[in-house]
């Protein structure tokens, strides 16, 4: 199985992502209820960086072009869905 640079660079990422948000976890500065749905988007991240043939076999279902760019849209939709969530949770402390 050989790695190409795109995918190096995911997986890095995805990889350091990880790290942080555990970092951060371990360093109290983000509270474990919080940190789940980062964790679930890093590891998910990862996951599809490690088995690029998953990412291929999707992308083509949704008839992407460049299955890394699956790999982005994914991203951008995890973070947004965590940005709707703090949204709310903020909103409940007013």
């Amino acid at each position: 199985m050989e790695i190409d640079r795109v995918q190096a660079v995911a997986i890095v990422v995805s990889a350091g992502l990880l790290v942080v948000v555990l970092e951060l976890v371990r360093r109290r500065k983000l509270v474990e209820e919080y940190s789940a749905l980062w964790i679930a988007s890093a590891v998910a991240l990862l996951g599809l960086s490690i088995w690029r043939e998953f990412l291929h076999k999707a992308a083509a279902e949704l008839g992407v072009v460049y299955p890394p760019s699956l790999l982005l849209l994914l991203l951008v939709a995890m973070v947004f869905v965590t940005l709707l969530w703090f949204s709310v949770v903020l909103s409940t402390q007013r």
